[in-house]
């Protein structure tokens, strides 16, 4: 009597579901952070990731709209992610078919590169966690893992196609290291915006900034300034002064400003990150209850006296952490009339201004503050030492 023949080495029904429950489960936090990215682009607003700042370590805002490290040509990181994992998915209910391991090996070899150095850079580079990459980054690698351990198991894996995978995100980090400027990215106007947008009639000794190739031209005395209205260079500063990276960007620009010296001013805008001021905000930060409150009392102290508001403008940012509606009150009392002050606060300028600011930030395409605009660049990262950053601020200047 014969032997029946062998029966091809095959994974266990154990091993294939849990291989794609991971999978599927990896393709789903791929998906959700490129519909985030989606949603900032398309928006062209501040949109709150639910659940992203529960400690001041997470920071998955940061991390996501990082100008250098979350995107590769352009094109958000997660895009590759959510097709790789769709493969892998795909050829996880085709495994009988010698094809299908090629791409599985490919994924084995491209997902332990990527997630170490995603991993390294949000622990080493920028110092903020976005947990949902974190949990993404594991669920892939436990994935590879185990493909390769059962792939070499069953004598399936594919040795130059697991090479290939490392080699192609390989590819993809030498990208984002070489071509990709650190903290640049241009900018995007939104659509809507015709040839002639906002724009503010100058006196004859006014400075007149301009920017998005045109469409925007902003009268330096109509704006809060740091720095002479007449200078030379002016930077326009976005910030809510609730929002903790604003505050970090300011105590740069502090060290940033002298170095660049008198011929550069700064104008400030502010876009509060609360709903009852702001339209463009989906989600309220219980941080943020207050912004609208502070953009409207540091716009009304501008307006009875100018000269006062950048003395207010640094205790409110500088006092962040234990800032309140009475401290920031006394504090502009201090600083001006508070009968003048008080008569301001309630005059509609006030809230016509700050509709302004917002209007203007939404159609400059600022998708997350801080926003630091010269010309048609937006600044969103202020990682360099602050000679580095000067040095960048004038090169923008002269392009």
């Amino acid at each position: 009597m014969s032997d029946s023949p062998a029966q091809p080495a095959r994974l266990s029904p154990a091993v294939i579901w849990t291989l794609r429950i991971l999978a599927f489960g990896s393709l789903g936090v791929a998906m959700f952070l490129l519909g985030v990215d989606v949603a900032w682009m398309i928006k062209q607003r501040t949109t709150k990731v639910p659940f992203c700042a529960a400690f001041t370590w997470l920071d998955c805002e940061s991390v996501l709209s990082h100008p250098r490290w979350s995107y590769i040509f352009g094109v958000p990181v997660a895009a590759p992610a959510a097709v790789l994992y769709l493969l892998t998915v795909y050829m996880l209910f085709r495994t009988r078919r010698v094809s299908s391991w090629g791409v599985l090996s490919f994924t084995a070899g491209a997902i332990p590169v990527a997630a170490a150095w995603f991993v390294w850079l949000q622990l080493g580079v920028m110092h903020k966690i976005c947990q949902y990459c974190m949990v993404e980054h594991a669920l892939g690698m436990t994935l590879a893992v185990l493909l390769v351990l059962h792939g070499f198991r069953l004598g399936k894996l594919r040795g130059r196609a697991v090479v290939l995978g490392a080699a192609a995100v390989g590819l993809m980090i030498a990208g984002q290291m070489l071509i990709q400027p650190a903290g640049v990215r241009q900018m995007v106007v939104a659509t809507e915006v015709g040839a002639a947008g906002p724009y503010e009639e100058p006196g004859p000794a006014d400075r007149v900034v301009t920017l998005a190739g045109g469409q925007f031209k902003l009268n330096t005395t109509q704006h809060p300034l740091i720095g002479s209205p007449t200078a030379k260079h002016v930077i326009i500063e976005v910030v809510d002064y609730s929002c903790p990276r604003c505050r970090l960007t300011q105590n740069k620009l502090k060290e940033v400003m002298p170095l660049l010296g008198e011929d550069y001013a700064l104008m400030v805008m502010t876009f509060p990150l609360n709903s009852e001021c702001n339209p463009h905000i989906d989600y309220d930060d219980e941080r943020h209850k207050d912004a609208c409150f502070y953009s409207k009392l540091a716009l009304a102290l501008w307006m009875v006296d100018a000269s006062k508001y950048e003395a207010f403008h640094h205790f409110l940012f500088d006092n962040q952490d234990d800032m309140t509606r009475d401290k920031a009150l006394a504090e502009a009392h201090d600083l001006v009339s508070r009968a003048r002050l008080e008569g301001m606060r309630v005059d509609e300028r006030i809230n016509k201004l700050l509709r302004r600011d917002i209007e203007l930030a939404s159609r400059l395409g600022v998708q997350q503050l801080p926003g630091i605009l010269i010309g048609d660049q937006i600044f969103s990262y202020m990682g360099p030492e602050p000679d580095e950053l000067a040095d960048k601020f004038r090169e923008a200047f002269e392009r």
